[in-house]
């Protein structure tokens, strides 16, 4: 499950991994902050040629202030996305993985129309040293989230267990001195995406989910994101949007 988080990358940058992305044969997810996106709408209505575009909510500059604010600026982000670039936002992730509560922020979620979220990153990111995918938060396979009461939301979780800024990111400008990329190179990251990819064709049979930010693509991470493209095509597994994988969870579910 491809996806990438646009944040402040430039049109060109977007256009570089759409691009690779769709040569390999693949789908991904682009998800751009709704008010300070440099994408226009026909810009938007291109990539949507052969790729999905969802809301990236940025929830930071609330950090701190009432859950009723935060929440309603998730909600004001969603439906700005939707009037200014049209389509659907089946699938998104927050900005910084902000979270507003506990179920308040899927059920802003679910009145969006919001069927799938990928805030979830792997369970060591910034707190141990661990390698992912074996260590994350939520279910491999899409959950729909529960009130503590049982009832259930038409929204799903899917973790993401690779992104490139953790794995990825050298010792160098706004990264210098982070303490938690995990700084592969694309000779090592090639010989552990094998590792991961052949767990998950012949082990879990669950889907591996990637966020690979345009912005990095073009400054580190371009190497790795094609290892991952050419990791997937080596073990026969398609490489697919979230929209995507969440549209199917759907029919399976109405099946």
């Amino acid at each position: 499950l491809y996806s990438g988080d646009e944040d402040g990358a430039r049109v060109a940058a977007n256009e570089e991994e759409l691009d690779c992305v769709a040569e390999h044969g693949g789908r991904m997810d682009l998800y751009v902050i709704p008010h300070a996106t440099q994408s226009t709408p026909a810009d938007i209505a291109r990539y949507r040629r052969r790729h999905d575009v969802g809301p990236h909510p940025n929830l930071r500059a609330l950090d701190g202030q009432p859950l009723a604010a935060r929440l309603a600026e998730l909600e004001a982000q969603i439906r700005y996305f939707r009037q200014t670039f049209g389509g659907p936002a089946l699938a998104l992730r927050t900005h910084c993985t902000a979270w507003c509560g506990y179920m308040e922020h899927v059920e802003a979620l679910a009145r969006c129309g919001v069927r799938m979220d990928s805030s979830y990153f792997s369970g060591s990111y910034l707190r141990r040293r661990d390698a992912a995918p074996y260590n994350p938060f939520g279910a491999a396979l899409p959950v729909r989230f529960c009130r503590p009461d049982g009832r259930l939301l038409a929204v799903y979780q899917q973790p993401v267990q690779i992104a490139d800024d953790v794995y990825f990111a050298p010792d160098a400008g706004r990264y210098k001195d982070s303490t938690y990329s995990f700084r592969f190179t694309p000779q090592a990251f090639d010989v552990l995406a094998a590792r991961i990819f052949r767990d998950a064709a012949e082990r879990f049979h669950t889907p591996i989910g990637v966020c690979i930010h345009p912005g990095n693509w073009v400054a580190f991470s371009r190497l790795q994101g094609q290892a991952l493209l050419r990791a997937a095509a080596r073990f026969g597994l398609p490489v697919w949007s979230f929209t995507q994988w969440c549209r199917f969870w759907m029919r399976r579910d109405e099946w």
